[in-house]
């Protein structure tokens, strides 16, 4: 199903025309069959620890989306954790922009999140994060946590990337959806060179935790 969406050569030759890359060539990229689609969760939503994850976007953006320019990507991931075989499944995940931080936690976290039994939501600390997770916690009944990253963040989405390798991360949805096979062709095989990589930021915040 996986091959359906895209191919690695295609997606090679696509790297190397369009994004002026020639080290694509070589290989220079996150494999497909890393990723593992389960369908569904193995088992009973009791069995899981639930949180969610939020990639917000870059502050430093309101300006040119004040221009009405293209601003970046809010990304929401929920996660159903398996501690006895330390798997993670991403369940779902949803991205929206052109948000004020109110309506972030209003109209985009509280009700997506309202579908799922989570416990909580790590929010990235960094570059102004502390505000945007105070006010989200301010706006929303939600259990808001902050988190923050270190290290360059190619490193950290590689080692992510890694757990989907191992199979430390799996995603309980069907690959045939609109929002996976834009996940897979735009950020996932366009690694490191993608336009956006809010999502698979905001599953690197989810399996920190």
């Amino acid at each position: 199903v996986l091959q359906n969406i895209v191919t690695k050569s295609n997606l090679t030759v696509w790297q190397c025309e369009n994004q002026q890359n020639p080290e694509a060539t070589k290989g220079n990229f996150l494999q497909l069959d890393w990723l593992r689609f389960t369908g569904q969760l193995p088992s009973g939503r009791d069995d899981y620890t639930w949180y969610a994850s939020l990639d917000f976007a870059n502050p430093k953006n309101l300006e040119s989306q004040s221009r009405g320019e293209s601003s970046d990507y809010w990304a929401l991931t929920v996660g159903a954790h398996d501690r006895e075989n330390d798997v993670t499944f991403v369940v779902d995940q949803w991205r929206d922009r052109e948000l004020t931080w109110e309506e972030a936690g209003e109209d985009f976290c509280e009700p997506h999140l309202r579908e799922y039994p989570v416990e909580t939501l790590y929010v990235e600390s960094n570059f102004r994060g502390d505000e945007i997770a105070d006010t989200i916690d301010d706006v929303t009944g939600l259990n808001v946590k902050k988190t923050s990253s270190s290290g360059k963040k190619e490193e950290r989405l590689e080692a992510m990337a890694n757990r989907f390798q191992q199979g430390r991360i799996k995603i309980a949805d069907d690959p045939q959806r609109d929002k996976w096979e834009s996940f897979i062709q735009d950020e996932w095989l366009s690694f490191p060179h993608s336009e956006h990589d809010d999502r698979m930021d905001s599953i690197e915040i989810l399996q920190r935790e």
